[in-house]
């Protein structure tokens, strides 16, 4: 079966359905299924902190909702599949699309439940002796998110997330990195001025927690502040984004009680 060998984190993003491009100076007229190879490459510790700001936050957020585990990529093992559905040359909207690049757009991504470890990789798409039709166990990816339901935040959280929350009394609170999600969820356009201003939340009466593991609790809604993050010094956090400008890392923080 065709096989692709990637890099960690961005062969685990794919697979879990956040990473919808892969980057290569190469194209192939390859279209179908797609085996994604983890590397062995060892993924560095804090790698969302080393990625410009826009890959940071979204990974993690995702890592917060649950969807991928920051602390967990297998490297050696094929992990799961994709359907590699075009090659873009040009431009495409995504923020994992570098420019100058080949753009192999990946779609219908799996995790297989185990990863098959201890497989060396290749160069370009090679040959994993795999019967297409008698894969491993693997889910579909879906990405949980969070969502305004009525008068109720429904928050997802990562089991580890989910159970540390529960040992904190009195005032909660849950960070969301700015994204252009939630932005959009979150915030006011205006147009006018180009600017975004924080939504009026005094119908949100409460919160609910959803764990990957299907347990929920719901507290009061206490409100959401914006702003920007800062270290144990008390200052502005800064990384680049995609544009290589320094810019101050900000995020939502959701209060309950």
């Amino acid at each position: 079966m065709k096989t692709l060998s990637i890099r960690q984190p961005w062969a685990s993003i794919i697979c879990a359905g956040i990473k919808d491009v892969e980057n290569r100076t190469w194209k192939t007229n390859y279209r179908g299924k797609l085996l994604i190879h983890s590397s062995s490459y060892k993924c560095p510790k804090g790698v969302a902190n080393l990625l410009p700001l826009e890959m940071g936050n979204t990974l993690l957020n995702e890592d917060l909702y649950g969807n991928i585990d920051l602390n967990d990529f297998p490297s050696s093992s094929i992990i799961g599949y994709v359907d590699l559905s075009d090659c873009v040359e040009g431009e495409y909207d995504s923020i994992w699309a570098e420019k100058d690049s080949v753009k192999f757009v990946m779609k219908n991504a799996y995790m297989f439940d185990e990863p098959i470890t201890g497989v060396k990789g290749k160069l370009n798409i090679f040959d994993y002796d795999i019967d297409e039709n008698n894969l491993p166990p693997a889910h579909k990816a879906e990405l949980r998110s969070p969502r305004i339901e009525g008068n109720t935040f429904v928050l997802p959280l990562s089991v580890s997330m989910f159970n540390g929350i529960q040992e904190i009394e009195g005032l909660k609170y849950f960070p969301l990195y700015e994204t252009d999600d939630t932005i959009k969820m979150l915030c006011d356009y205006n147009k006018a001025d180009d600017s975004n201003s924080l939504k009026n939340f005094d119908n949100i009466k409460s919160i609910r927690l959803v764990a990957k593991d299907g347990r929920e609790l719901t507290y009061k809604f206490s409100g959401i502040e914006w702003h920007p993050e800062k270290d144990e010094k008390d200052k502005v956090i800064s990384i680049p984004n995609l544009n290589n400008e320094e810019k101050e890392v900000w995020l939502f923080s959701v209060f309950f009680e």
